[in-house]
């Protein structure tokens, strides 16, 4: 099955070529929980040659929770969180996960394991692709709001 010229049945050697590609070989790699990110990325990477390309940039990686998880910038309303998912409502309270069919990390994970596995209908998986597409455009974007509102504290 392919989706926008990315094949879900395995998709993640076009998918690591195409942010090698996009993030360049200059600047941060800003993530949000980066133990978690790389744990997914050992899981799903079992290529080399794919590990290879996103292991490049791991160096530059940058953790935008560690901000929040270290003390740096503090807020009651986080609730002793550095989660996300409390920290943006109070940071960017007009972006939101709630009217996504994925709305949280966990969900997001099992649900490409779903995507992938051949015995999903196309169907079924172009609809996982979407909600997939649209709960990490969330995130990034949700990264690049709270790290706008640091700038501004600095």
């Amino acid at each position: 099955m392919i989706f926008s010229g990315i094949n879900c049945l395995d998709p993640t050697e076009a998918m690591a070529e195409a942010l090698s590609k996009a993030i360049g070989k200059k600047g941060s790699v800003i993530a949000w929980n980066m133990s978690f990110e790389a744990g997914c990325n050992r899981e799903w990477l079992e290529d080399v040659q794919v590990i290879i390309i996103f292991y490049r940039h791991k160096r530059r990686m940058i953790d935008l929770m560690d901000s929040f998880k270290k003390g740096y910038y503090v807020n009651r309303l986080f609730q002793n969180s550095a989660s996300l998912k409390k920290v943006l409502p109070v940071l960017a309270p007009k972006l939101s996960y709630k009217e996504l069919n994925i709305q949280e990390g966990n969900t997001a994970s099992n649900s490409w394991r779903l995507m992938v596995d051949p015995s999903t209908k196309k169907e079924k998986a172009k609809q996982i692709y979407d909600d997939l597409i649209k709960y990490c455009g969330t995130d990034t974007l949700a990264m690049v709001e709270i790290l706008g509102v640091l700038e501004k504290v600095i």
